[in-house]
């Protein structure tokens, strides 16, 4: 197993991920103790899938085998970082070929050939990523684990939602149906551009109002394409509900 091996950053509350960096040590925080008379003078070292970089403190730098992320419901965060994430965990399987003990700067440690990982949820042996594919769950450790049988705590769905959307996540919905507004002017043949002002619902995401404002104002091309805005779902977020503007150029 490898302990302390996943670090966590930040959650990205824009894309909904938690980003992880998993390092190749079978313990990342202290040296592992072996025979003291088989292994004297010292008997104490890191073991490691890679040759680290540097030691700061006790802890052995560079030595990442991927980046990766994992998808969290922001209304479920509150839950996730107390029920999952303390008990995640890391299998490697070494193949002891080719090892090398550090350089002497290091400190004591060796280096041995990785042949594969996984990282699996060890209250219910579900795998989240692997390498190569993991056929099968991971081993199961109820020891602390929440009871399944447990009554849920019900958190509020906003406590952990954005206060408002990011300008991305307000692009792509619209970018989305521009087929719908190119039919829009192939149907009225007017060109110009389409003022629109759109208010959002916080709780759901769904289009409240839409306002066509400009030359298209009152037009059978501005009607078609409020219809055509109001078909779109948006992420939620904490606010009771959101204004912003978007041009579309028809042509």
């Amino acid at each position: 197993m490898g302990g302390g091996a996943l670090a966590f950053d930040a959650y990205d509350s824009v894309k909904f991920v938690y980003p992880v960096t998993l390092n190749g040590c079978l313990t990342c925080s202290k040296p592992i103790e072996f025979d003291p008379v088989l292994f004297a003078p010292n008997n104490k070292f890191f073991i490691t899938a890679k040759v680290p970089t540097k030691i700061e403190g006790t802890v052995p730098q560079g030595i990442d085998l991927g980046k990766f992320e994992i998808s969290v419901d922001p209304r479920e965060l509150g839950k996730w970082t107390k029920t999952v994430q303390p008990f995640l965990q890391v299998q490697f399987l070494y193949r002891v070929v080719g090892e090398k003990v550090w350089d002497a700067k290091l400190g004591a440690g060796i280096t041995l050939h990785t042949g594969g990982y996984r990282v699996f949820n060890r209250c219910t042996g579900e795998v989240l990523f692997s390498s190569p594919l993991s056929a099968g769950q991971g081993p199961v450790d109820k020891r602390g684990c929440e009871d399944a049988n447990a009554k849920p705590v019900v958190e509020d769905p906003a406590k952990n939602l954005p206060s408002k959307l990011a300008p991305t996540q307000i692009l792509e919905p619209m970018k989305s149906i521009r087929g719908k507004i190119d039919t829009c002017y192939e149907q009225y043949q007017i060109p110009g551009t389409a003022e629109v002002s759109v208010t959002l619902t916080g709780k759901t995401g769904e289009v409240a109002n839409v306002k066509i404002r400009g030359a298209f104002a009152d037009t059978p091309t501005g009607k078609c394409v409020s219809d055509a805005v109001k078909t779109l779902k948006f992420p939620a977020f904490a606010n009771e509900s959101m204004t912003f503007s978007y041009k579309y150029e028809l042509k």
